[in-house]
């Protein structure tokens, strides 16, 4: 049996402002911070999370960049901050 599509998602609103956005990324960055400093501490690679979460922001910046129609890659050059 076919099931019916669900209607679409309301309208949804397409670009922030710069405050609510600085608080959205602020909010992500905070949160995959807490996310890697509990785990890479555990194994004494904390110096690695500033990194690691800043590599994350942007492949996630990208990756909504390329959601909205914009023809952006989604990709990152991540560099070990112990290099």
């Amino acid at each position: 049996m076919l099931k019916k599509k669900k209607a679409p998602p309301p309208e949804v609103k397409a670009w922030l402002t710069e405050e609510e956005y600085a608080k959205a990324v602020g909010q992500l960055r905070l949160s995959i911070g807490a996310i890697l400093g509990s785990t890479f501490s555990l194994y004494g690679m904390g110096a690695y999370t500033p990194g690691a979460t800043e590599a994350i922001v942007k492949l996630a910046e990208d990756f909504s960049l390329r959601c909205r129609g914009l023809d952006k890659p989604i990709m990152v050059d991540y560099r070990s901050p112990l290099d």
